[in-house]
């Protein structure tokens, strides 16, 4: 070539970051890295969980703290199933860490998941049998489901025994319940004496 096509070459190469290879990485050196390599792993969730991780470490107040984590869950649910370990690990951290564990607001995100998701789940059972879905059958929830929504309040009213607690306890029950579930919670909240 040119001497001017030499001199854009070595322009170019100037603007280009080399990495040096690690040990123990391929011998093929300042190879790109495949673009779907690195889908594969933002796809998994990696780097979602370290923006989650810095952005709770950062932020100083408790209640923007709980609304940036009760934000990021509720964007990562949206993505369950195609990565559901983003979703799975934010929940952990709401059960692990006593910022999040002692939010009667983190509880109820996790519980109106768990809804959210059996109402996605029955739309497309419903389109998938090609059947309008009833007012009825809209507002049952599956009966794992709702055990499972009972689980995590009643969890959560162990760890935090509030009003606001019992509140969206009842709430849920009064929605999806029973007389005898209802009766139950009324019960504990006497127990309680909240």
């Amino acid at each position: 070539g040119t001497a001017k096509e030499n001199d854009e070459r070595e322009s170019n190469n100037e603007n280009q970051l080399v990495i040096p290879q690690l040990p123990g990485e391929a011998e093929e050196s300042n190879q790109r890295p495949n673009n779907e390599d690195a889908q594969a792993k933002v796809m998994q969730g990696a780097l979602a969980t370290i923006v989650f991780d810095n952005g709770v470490q950062a932020i100083q107040g408790t209640e923007d703290r709980i609304d940036f984590a009760i934000d990021c869950f509720n964007i990562s649910t949206n993505f369950y199933r195609d990565i559901s370990n983003v979703t799975n690990y934010i929940l952990g951290v709401f059960k692990s860490d006593v910022n999040f564990s002692k939010s009667e607001k983190c509880w109820e995100a996790h519980a109106h998941w768990i809804i959210s998701v059996e109402n996605e789940e029955a739309t497309d059972a419903s389109r998938n049998a090609g059947k309008k879905r009833s007012r009825n059958s809209a507002s049952m929830l599956d009966v794992n489901k709702k055990q499972k929504c009972v689980e995590v309040y009643q969890e959560a009213i162990k760890i935090l025994p509030t009003v606001e607690m019992y509140d969206y306890y009842l709430k849920f029950l009064l929605s999806h319940g029973n007389g005898r579930e209802i009766e139950n919670c009324f019960s504990l909240l006497e127990d309680e004496d909240v």
